[in-house]
């Protein structure tokens, strides 16, 4: 089924439709000089011009209907683009990073890095595999989406897959993504992570909301897969304090005229706040009568969520810990967990204070605010399990954790009775895509528990179940290297050439890694195709060294090992001569003490070497030497013993050698030093003359 669905794909796109590869993270050059700048493919899609005649240049996209592609070469990462204006996606275009966790966008400017906004009807955008993080949105540039914005025209759909984004902010709407304007369009966010992202703004006149994600008017967003957690909004508190800020997450705001609609399937809202209501979702808000979204929230889990968190709001209103709504649409909840959210408020409705449809298999762990649509009972009529304000229900969750798949998730405790209450349908994976291999389902029954129904689990996650995209597999590594030489393997022969999986494998981990722990230290520069490159830190070290790896397809991770055998390479012994000119007297035996000085087998880890020298005669009389002279290898003495009759001058080589052998290219010799010896019948006092 999966190769049928990807056929239908291929053959719906557009025929000739370009791919501009980006060859570089730099951004600030636009010229004709064989690079192809982020900046450049994205003037290439939009102009359908290509950057430049040179090669490596980026191609021209093709016009509208078609759908270009801007991916990048692998090569460059890790990397980082720090743009200093915004992206503009005005024709169709697929921007395909390689990962979140080796690509990151942060913007240098009081802006944003996407702005995705088209005049034609029924295009289609995409943008995946990337990080947005740190981008700061400034009031007086715009208002809402800190790192993206977008606004696309009717019969228009954007997929947003995979991406992080971390700690963006607006001082308005919209930490990470603000989603307005436009009409009539398909926004989808997909195994996505929005961490830490706010909305922050001490002015008086100007509202806050969606510390993640602000949705306007005429909107329909699908959000699947997907986690927010520790996000935020804060205002100064006002007159109406719960006009503070909206939505710890994401806040949609809509009326009558031009509704939104919102679903959410399958995701997790944890540990988000805000000052006003809503601590992970709002709905319109205080003074917002009018507000006319649909939110339909399916197979999720809102937990640990906090509204009012400044503590100001009095009187009988509640914030909503989890959700809030003022809109004329009820919210529709199925197969969900809101449960241990809080709400600081006077009168607290620590889950939920909103209007609400339930469809039943809900667990919700305080009703107040929603007690009409929640009666408590465990389970009540309606399927749900219900608690009150005097007995909160705890839905018994581990704590926030990658427990497998693209984004963090809760897992169910062992004994939690969410544990087979739910109803699934025919959904076919959890938040994370994991199923039941036997059944290719979600729902996983749990024998000794008595079902609800047919054994699915309330909330996100689906206990006791595997991975529905395959596990890559990665296989551990070994290379052979000489000490003292940078050691670099190319992509060919990289890390990744043995592991396997369905689909394209990235190193997570990569980038310099500092290496410590086995026999030799050293720097790791690390790219994510596997190429690496590494340099020992401490000279002449050899032996055994270690390091590990994360291959992943963006769905699930392997580690494999790389073990580094560093083989000892022999460095030349090495001697300083007295002197190289000497005159002898001749007849008679002579020993120069200390003629050869600071005598070394080479490093330290060779000292156990033993030594010789090889003295030869290069040049000189016939019957010049009664023996060739000698050199004692421990004390540096030097032997000469010239004939009676010896005249003349005689050119000596002297080479000390170790027993370290030439093996990987070693050298066990010294550079040879040229001694020459002249003869003197005169008898000095010492016996020569130097």
């Amino acid at each position: 089924m999966r190769i049928i669905l990807g056929l239908i794909c291929l053959i719906s796109l557009p025929a000739g439709a370009a791919t501009i590869v980006v060859n570089t993270d730099d951004l600030t050059v636009v010229a004709d000089d064989g690079l192809c700048t982020l900046t450049e493919a994205v003037d290439a899609a939009n102009l359908n011009v290509a950057s430049g005649l040179s090669a490596g240049e980026c191609m021209a996209g093709d016009p509208y209907p078609a759908v270009d592609d801007i991916t990048f070469d692998l090569g460059l990462f890790p990397g980082y683009f720090f743009p200093f204006a915004p992206f503009e996606l005005n024709e169709p275009v697929r921007v395909i990073g390689p990962g979140a966790d080796i690509m990151s966008l942060s913007s240098i400017a009081n802006t944003r890095v996407f702005v995705v906004q088209n005049m034609q009807t029924n295009a289609t955008f995409e943008i995946s595999g990337m990080t947005f993080e740190f981008n700061h949105l400034r009031e007086n540039f715009s208002q809402y989406g800190g790192a993206l914005l977008v606004s696309l025209s009717a019969g228009s759909e954007l997929l947003l897959d995979h991406l992080n984004f971390y700690q963006n902010s607006s001082e308005v709407g919209g930490g990470a993504i603000g989603i307005y304007g436009g009409n009539d369009n398909l926004i989808t966010i997909r195994n996505s992570t929005f961490e830490a992202n706010n909305t922050t703004n001490y002015n008086t006149t100007t509202p806050v909301g969606g510390g993640a994600i602000f949705i306007g008017a005429n909107q329909n967003v699908v959000i699947e897969n997907s986690s927010f957690y520790d996000n935020f909004n804060a205002h100064s508190p006002l007159t109406q304090p719960q006009s503070d800020a909206a939505g710890g997450a994401i806040l949609v705001r809509s009326n009558q005229t031009v509704p939104t609609t919102v679903s959410i399937e399958r995701s997790t809202f944890s540990n988000n706040h805000t000052t006003g209501v809503g601590g992970a979702i709002a709905l319109g808000g205080p003074g917002y009568p009018s507000e006319w979204t649909q939110l339909t929230l399916k197979h999720s889990t809102l937990t640990l969520n906090q509204a009012d968190s400044n503590d100001d709001q009095t009187g009988t209103l509640g914030s909503g810990g989890g959700l809030w709504s003022s809109s004329a649409n009820s919210t529709n909840i199925f197969n969900s967990i809101i449960a241990l959210n809080t709400d600081l408020s006077q009168m607290p409705d620590n889950d939920l204070n909103a209007p609400m449809n339930t469809f039943g298999y809900n667990l919700i762990g305080n009703n107040s605010g929603a007690a009409g649509t929640f009666p408590a009972g465990q389970p009540n009529p309606n399927n749900d399990w219900v608690g009150v304000p005097f007995a909160e229900l705890d839905p018994m969750l581990e704590p926030l954790a990658d427990n497998g798949g693209p984004t963090l998730s809760h897992l169910p405790e062992p004994n939690s009775i969410v544990l087979d209450q739910g109803k699934c349908n025919s959904q076919t994976m959890d938040q994370r895509h994991f199923h039941n291999p036997s059944t290719n389902f979600r729902t996983y029954d749990i024998p000794s528990i008595n079902n609800a129904l047919n054994g699915c689990d309330i909330g996100a996650v689906e206990l006791s179940t595997d991975s529905s995209n395959p596990i890559p597999v990665t296989v551990d590594d070994s290379y052979n290297l000489l000490e003292d030489v940078i050691f670099t393997v190319s992509e060919l022969n990289g890390l990744l050439a043995n592991d396997t999986d369905n689909d394209t494998l990235i190193i997570s981990d990569s980038g310099s890694v500092n290496v410590t722990g086995g026999d030799v230290d050293g720097l790791l520069e690390l790219s994510a195709n596997g190429a690496f490159q590494f340099t020992g830190i401490e000279a002449d070290a050899n032996g055994q060294t270690t390091f590990t790896y994360w291959a992943t397809d963006g769905f699930n991770a392997d580690q494999a090992t790389v073990t580094l055998d560093i083989l000892p390479v022999n460095d030349p012994p090495g001697f300083q001569a007295l002197s190289t000119n000497l005159v002898s007297q001749t007849g008679v035996p002579h020993v120069i003490t200390g003629w050869a000085t600071h005598i070394s087998p080479g490093p330290v880890n060779e000292s156990g070497q033993t030594l010789n020298f090889i003295v030869s005669v290069v040049n000189g009389p016939t019957g010049f030497f009664n023996q060739i002279p000698t050199i004692n290898a421990n004390n540096g003495n030097l032997t000469l013993d010239l004939q009676a009759n010896a005249t003349g001058t005689a050119e000596l080589s002297v080479i000390l050698q170790d027993s370290g052998g030439t093996q990987n290219g070693g050298q066990n010799q010294s550079a040879p030093v040229t001694l020459w010896i002249q003869a003197d019948d005169v008898i000095f006092r010492d016996g020569f003359e130097p």
